[in-house]
């Protein structure tokens, strides 16, 4: 648990672009791939994107369990 008025860095990034590296599996073939997005949430079970599909223009959200996550990266500024 963590102690009362602390954040998790997760949290404090809500509302910023982030890229998750994250596990992907296709045809039964475990891989590594990115996914950048805004992140939206984040809690004990993952974290949730919104995510714009460049070739359909349109925003989705996508929600990440920790379990599958290696990486998440914010720029600086």
């Amino acid at each position: 648990m963590e102690p009362k008025g602390e954040r998790q860095i997760s949290d404090r990034w809500r509302g910023e672009p982030v890229e998750v590296i994250h596990h992907i599996q296709q045809g039964g073939v475990l891989s590594v791939g990115p996914t950048a997005g805004v992140l939206e949430e984040s809690d004990d079970t993952g974290v949730l994107l919104s995510v714009t599909d460049p070739q359909r223009g349109s925003v989705e959200h996508r929600f990440f369990p920790w379990s599958s996550v290696i990486q998440m990266i914010a720029p600086l500024g």
